[in-house]
């Protein structure tokens, strides 16, 4: 049995003349944000809580 976990991936843009930011798009494709926004795996963060993998072995 593997246990999946559904994420949901933010991307902040920093808003012009101030020092904020803003959700600038939500989904469930990493790969396609990152393509979309130019972002290289070392700017990715996680936040909240995130399962591993569990195999039949596991338990």
């Amino acid at each position: 049995m593997i246990h999946a976990v559904v994420g949901r991936y933010i991307v902040w843009l920093p808003m012009a003349g101030v020092d904020r930011h803003f959700i600038a798009e939500e989904g469930n494709d990493l790969e396609e944000l990152m393509k979309k926004y130019d972002i290289p795996f070392e700017r990715i963060q996680r936040l909240g809580p995130f399962m591993e993998e569990e195999t039949e072995n596991d338990q």
